[in-house]
């Protein structure tokens, strides 16, 4: 007996040691104190510790926070009950930016691990020196920061970019949007007090719950908008910014937000890049079904899906430049054949520079030279028309539960998230053009929705063929 006491204190002594030479904080949850010890001793035992549990609930059975919450979600992804470095559900916890793995007192441009400044700038990128671990991937130039360049670091799930895997390891991940939107979906959201702090509580269908602190953001040394909203970094970032959660109780809808994160009146005040700190929200994700498989017959993407629509017309089952249906393509302005890394009137090639010399290249692209999906195709594809769109938002049937839209021969595409139409209409002046997107309004009840977009920004494109 005494020997095994004898071995299992040097062994816990070798594992403290290493603890210490790690910065002390073993379970990874940026606190040092005896849950680290506990940890370490359980781990010897071979019990099991909070974040190694595979166990879900409905609720948080206990205090011994995190735990796996079961919100009844399709694809049976589990969220974790609280934010990375929080010690219950409605504490904010850390601030990370995004694809950084630790905290730390100033959010900018300046601290933010993958962006770097020319002294010598006038115009042009250059090729950085970037840390140990560095994406394959090239700079882009932040227009709001001349002299500045960050990478682009794309899907980061689960990689050493991924504070949630970093900091928790086993499956534990940051979600990516088709999750965030699959929340959205399937869950009801109230807004509570819980301890003084306000928390959007998201019901799922089977009861289960989870709550979001009002966290704000890190912004250079102090926290914003505490109280206000909760925003939360997704795992996926494209063209040098991420992408993320957003839950406003002043805004018309919630949404997940790709790039640029810029909301304007959708219930946050300013712009939020990379490099501001967000906190995290942990995912175990599971497998969509076969439903969100969109009739696809293979993994050789795209396909051109049939959904008995009268015209006879074919969707795409992913975006212009997406490797999967559900994944980000390439971002185009309008009219434009390439993709880039600004987008604005200064580098439009269809204008003078400013939006007041916008060309007139006509008022209907598709199957022209100013179509990038029939240019890229070899004119196997096109851009829909406005006729094409009304007759997708007539026909097909919004499945929010599977985020996609049934035809009347139900078979499926994904649904469409900010995508260029073809076609100008008299509706809109000679700058824009109509982008059109399937969101959730008035918190949860999904529809088509088309707005006018200047034609130089960038949006992704969804093809279609007869």
């Amino acid at each position: 007996m005494k020997k095994t006491t004898s071995i299992l204190a040097l062994i816990l002594f070798c594992h403290t040691l290493n603890a210490q030479i790690n910065h002390y904080d073993v379970n990874g949850d940026n606190y040092v104190n005896i849950t680290d010890v506990t940890y370490i001793i359980n781990h010897i035992l071979g019990k099991e510790n909070p974040r190694d549990n595979t166990q879900a609930f409905l609720t948080c059975p206990d205090n011994h926070h995190p735990h796996m919450i079961d919100l009844g979600l399709p694809s049976g992804t589990k969220w974790a009950c609280c934010n990375v470095g929080a010690l219950k559900p409605e504490d904010y916890g850390n601030y990370y930016a995004f694809g950084e793995t630790e905290v730390k007192d100033v959010y900018s441009l300046d601290s933010y691990l993958f962006s770097q400044i020319d002294e010598n700038y006038e115009g042009e990128p250059f090729d950085p020196d970037y840390p140990e671990g560095e994406p394959p991937v090239i700079p882009i130039i932040d227009e709001y920061y001349p002299g500045y360049f960050m990478l682009s670091l794309g899907d980061i799930r689960g990689t050493q970019f991924d504070a949630a895997h970093q900091k928790w390891g086993g499956s534990w991940q940051m979600p990516g949007g088709n999750y965030i939107w699959e929340l959205l979906g399937n869950c009801k959201l109230e807004w509570i007090k819980v301890n003084g702090m306000k928390c959007a509580q998201l019901t799922g269908k089977n009861g289960g719950q989870i709550l979001f602190p009002t966290s704000g953001f890190r912004c250079k040394n102090e926290i914003k908008d505490l109280g206000n909203y909760t925003i939360c970094w997704s795992g996926e970032g494209t063209d040098g910014f991420g992408s993320a959660l957003v839950v406003s109780e002043n805004a018309y809808i919630n949404y997940f937000y790709r790039q640029p994160l810029n909301p304007g009146d959708w219930g946050i005040p300013e712009d939020i890049g990379a490099y501001h700190g967000l906190p995290i929200r942990p995912v175990i994700i599971g497998d969509f079904p076969v439903a969100l498989h969109h009739n696809c017959p293979d993994d050789n993407h795209p396909h051109m899906i049939d959904l008995g629509l009268p015209s006879g017309t074919k969707w795409s089952c992913c975006d212009l430049g997406a490797d999967k249906p559900g994944a980000g393509g390439d971002l185009y302005a309008w009219g434009e054949t390439e993709t880039k890394d600004k987008y604005e009137w200064e580098n439009y090639i269809h204008c003078d520079g400013t939006a007041e010399t916008c060309h007139d290249i006509g008022n209907e692209i598709s199957g022209t030279a100013y179509d990038v999906a029939y240019v890229k195709s070899g004119g196997s594809w096109q851009m829909p028309t406005d006729e094409q769109i009304g007759e997708l938002m007539s026909y097909c049937k919004i499945d929010d539960k599977y985020g996609k839209l049934i035809g009347p021969n139900g078979n499926s595409i994904p649904y469409l998230d900010g995508c260029w139409e073809s076609t100008i209409t008299d509706e809109i002046g000679n700058t824009d053009a109509w982008v059109v997107s399937v969101e959730p309004w008035y918190y949860g009840d999904f529809k088509f929705m088309i707005f006018p977009e200047e034609r130089c920004y960038g949006h992704p494109i969804r093809p279609v063929c007869k």
